[in-house]
């Protein structure tokens, strides 16, 4: 079990008046001289995964209790539920929302180590959020706090190294699969969201074989993406005669991300296309199913970085520049970010963090998959699903592929039997030899005309928003903006334009609550205290 340091102790610090009170599901508890002043929510349990104890099973959840002297914060195996904490002197505050935690007092200064890995990995590590303050929950964290004590463990594990063949892999995944279903079957109709790859797949053609097929599948496509993943999809769902339908993408990839930014705590800038699947589950299911965790089976980009690896001797300094120069932003940031900023997220910064981290994986079966199984997917693809999918844990989500043992066994493979990317495949092929036929949507995006307008539409969409809505914007980030639209037509610069400019949008989101948090925020945490 790994005990983590307590946090700093920040300084409340005075701010002008706020609100009275966030909005959302949280606690705040404060030491006083006549006792602990409570705010908030004295214990919650978000996600279905804590309720009826599919916790034990890997489902998604986050819960805390406040008993009158100590408040006691736990959360699922993985840590994929999002759940946040600032601790201060005398004080703590959980939320699943960031926001909260700021309108508490949390103060709002920005972490520069987390963000020069973010904008260069498109995702937080460890416990990492843009605020220094603020840290997410965990891996099976324990947290207990009472006035003078803080104490959190982790229970994180990763397992060791499992020595199997490829068959006999196959083979026990295709029964631990069934089983993890069977653990997980449907009460009554529901409804399926759908792609035309393999997670969903699996689990559709799973729940179809145990004659439990959803009453209807959905599905959408990402804002540049080619039509295949709907078409297959559709394939997919007329060969299990389920019944299938297509929901419209976003109208506006940038009103899409203004939404999905601040709904997933500005800690991923990945999942708005899944906005409009959301909506068409809400009040029309009473659960759902999702292929979180399913990367270690998939054709994922690990993979393609884990062939291409190079021999570092053990060296994570070096794994993670490689990594950083690897990505398709670091040598883009300089078209985005003014010299000041650059110093701030500057490449050496994001280095020494992501070594940090990825020291942490030495002694995984792979370490890389499992490097990015406990940050990008813990730490934004779970946001999409927990968030986005499931509601912020209103609607429950089965995430088949975190159950326990079917996830001690993906962890322990080595990685001969997993980096050629056809496992999963394999895997489908073997469980459901009548559906083999049916293809992936796997080519690549197109950049033609209809990526081309997508990109157009987006930058047009910006400036709008830019004119109408937020003008400061144009001035924000040190001329962040107009900086990186300078470089449009310059050949890398368009590039640098299409990669970048949802971090550019992300960045002036983040500055937007930063500041309006440091000048109304902390009154209402020192009256809630008072």
């Amino acid at each position: 079990m790994r005990r983590l340091p307590a946090p700093a102790t920040d300084p409340v610090r005075p701010r002008p008046a706020g609100p009275a009170a966030p909005p959302g599901p949280y606690v705040h508890l404060r030491a006083a001289a006549d006792g602990v002043r409570v705010h908030g929510m004295r214990s919650a349990c978000l996600g279905g995964g804590g309720r009826d104890g599919a916790g034990a099973r890997g489902e998604p959840f986050a819960r805390w209790e406040w008993d009158g002297g100590c408040l006691t914060v736990g959360n699922d195996r993985y840590g994929m539920f999002p759940l946040y904490y600032w601790a201060g002197p005398g004080r703590i505050a959980v939320s699943p929302r960031i926001g909260d935690l700021l309108a508490l007092g949390a103060p709002a200064d920005l972490d520069h180590d987390a963000l020069a890995v973010f904008l260069r990995m498109g995702f937080f590590v460890g416990e990492d959020t843009p605020f220094a303050s603020v840290r997410a929950l965990p891996p099976d964290a324990r947290l207990r706090w009472s006035p003078g004590s803080f104490r959190l463990t982790s229970g994180q594990v990763v397992p060791s190294r499992r020595e199997t063949g490829r068959a006999r892999a196959v083979d026990d995944c295709v029964e631990l699969f069934r089983q993890a279903i069977g653990r997980r079957m449907p009460d009554g109709e529901y409804v399926l969201p759908l792609r035309g790859g393999r997670d969903s797949r699996h689990i559709l053609l799973e729940l179809a074989r145990r004659g439990a097929r959803p009453r209807l599948a959905v599905t959408t496509a990402e804002f540049v993406e080619h039509d295949a993943d709907a078409r297959i999809a559709r394939h997919v769902a007329e060969a299990t005669g389920t019944p299938h339908r297509i929901v419209p993408r976003p109208r506006s990839q940038l009103r899409a991300e203004l939404v999905a930014n601040r709904a997933q705590q500005m800690c991923t800038t990945e999942g708005a296309w899944l906005l409009p699947v959301s909506r068409s589950l809400d009040g029309r299911t009473p659960l759902t199913y999702d292929g979180l965790g399913a990367a270690a089976l998939s054709h994922s980009p690990f993979l393609n970085l884990a062939r291409e690896q190079p021999a570092t001797g053990g060296d994570a300094l070096a794994l993670a520049r490689w990594l950083l120069m690897s990505g398709r932003r670091d040598r883009f940031l300089p078209a985005l970010l003014d010299e000041e900023g650059m110093a701030r997220f500057s490449a050496r910064r994001a280095a020494d963090r992501l070594a940090t981290e990825l020291r942490r994986h030495t002694e995984a079966a792979f370490p890389l998959m499992s490097f990015y199984f406990w940050n990008r997917t813990r730490r934004a693809v779970a946001a999409h699903t927990c968030t986005l999918l499931g509601r912020g844990g209103r609607l429950p989500v089965r995430t088949p592929f975190l159950d326990h043992d079917l996830f001690d066994l993906l962890a322990s493979l080595p990685p001969e039997v997993l980096i050629d990317g056809g496992f999963h495949t394999e895997v489908i092929r073997r469980a459901y030899p009548r559906h083999a036929h049916l293809p992936y949507a796997d080519e690549p995006t197109p950049h033609g005309p209809r990526f081309v307008w997508g990109r157009v539409r987006y930058l047009t969409d910006t400036l709008a928003h830019v004119a109408r809505h937020d003008r400061h914007w144009w001035h924000g980030c040190g001329g962040l903006l107009p900086r990186l639209l300078s470089r449009h037509g310059e050949g890398s610069g368009t590039r640098a334009v299409n990669r970048l400019l949802p971090f550019a949008v992300y960045l002036l989101q983040l500055d937007d609550l930063s500041r309006t948090s440091a000048a109304a925020g902390s009154s209402a945490g020192t009256e809630a205290g008072a």
